[in-house]
């Protein structure tokens, strides 16, 4: 028996990244896209598998070995509410983070004749996240999104 399509396989964060990783940027959702359309709807995507929600983030390899295009790469994290680092910034927009939950499910990549095996890179979390993407919140008000003040407003209104 053959390994299925889309297998993912289970990889601890210091084999998969040994010299560490690198956010660049923000944790953001990940919306379906609306191929009649050909436009995103405002509707997150669901992930096949576990049927949690997906959340996209540019990590940097920190393996001075790994070069080129190789060196950054496009993470999903399968959880129900955002994860959030809680590393300082080393640089605008840059911070250190350890992955929880690593699997890995390999792709083959075809342009023009030649075909090369790719990786895409799953999470469920980040370490340290007390968010509730892991765990119940610590602090519930932090995993809700902000209201803008005229939001805010409208709810009294209404109530």
């Amino acid at each position: 028996m053959g390994i299925k399509s889309k297998h993912r396989f289970a990889l601890p964060f210091e084999a998969a990244f040994e010299k560490g990783a690198l956010l660049v940027g923000e944790v953001e959702p990940v919306f379906t896209y609306d191929s009649r359309r050909r436009a995103y709807t405002t509707e997150q995507e669901r992930d096949e598998l576990t049927g949690q929600l997906k959340w996209k983030a540019r990590l940097m390899d920190l393996d001075l070995d790994v070069k080129g295009k190789q060196s950054g790469l496009d993470l999903i994290f399968l959880a129900d509410v955002r994860p959030v680092p809680v590393t300082q910034e080393i640089t605008p927009n840059v911070r250190p983070i350890q992955l929880e939950g690593v699997t890995v499910e390999v792709r083959a990549s075809v342009q023009g004749d030649f075909a090369t095996m790719t990786f895409a890179y799953w999470a469920t979390g980040i370490k340290g996240d007390t968010s509730g993407s892991k765990l119940p919140p610590m602090d519930v008000p932090a995993s809700r999104p902000v209201r803008s003040d005229k939001s805010a407003a409208d709810a009294k209104a209404v109530a």
